[in-house]
């Protein structure tokens, strides 16, 4: 860890801090790291210790409503493939690669996401 540059997770919210792995515990083992955080609920509010994942991405947004309702169904339907999963790890990584940016520029970087933010 003291050579990492990157450190990236997807566990809800607190999950690694009770084990001794969030941003403040790798930010003192190894000072500059990119500590890239994605969950599905947001990282601050009502719902952020919630797990989650694409299926309860899609539904919870609204996805899978407007989804069944374009399709003709009569009942929400999933999209195929995981977009909520997909999109979130592309922000995810390209944040990172901004923030990489910013820490060589600036020397400070912090980036974060979630499948579906809930307020």
């Amino acid at each position: 860890m003291k050579t990492t540059d990157v450190f990236g997770q997807g566990y809800r919210g607190g999950a690694l801090e009770r084990m001794g792995l969030g941003p403040l515990d790798l930010a003192r083992l190894r000072p500059g790291i990119i500590y890239t955080s994605i969950n599905a609920y947001g990282h601050e509010g009502p719902w952020a210790q919630r797990p989650g994942w694409e299926q309860l991405a899609q539904t919870v947004t609204g996805v899978a409503h407007l989804h069944g309702e374009h399709m003709g169904a009569k009942a929400p339907m999933l999209q195929p493939g995981a977009v909520a999963d997909y999109t979130t790890g592309f922000l995810a990584a390209l944040g990172t690669l901004i923030a990489l940016d910013r820490r060589a520029r600036f020397e400070a970087a912090i980036a974060s996401g979630s499948r579906c933010r809930r307020p």
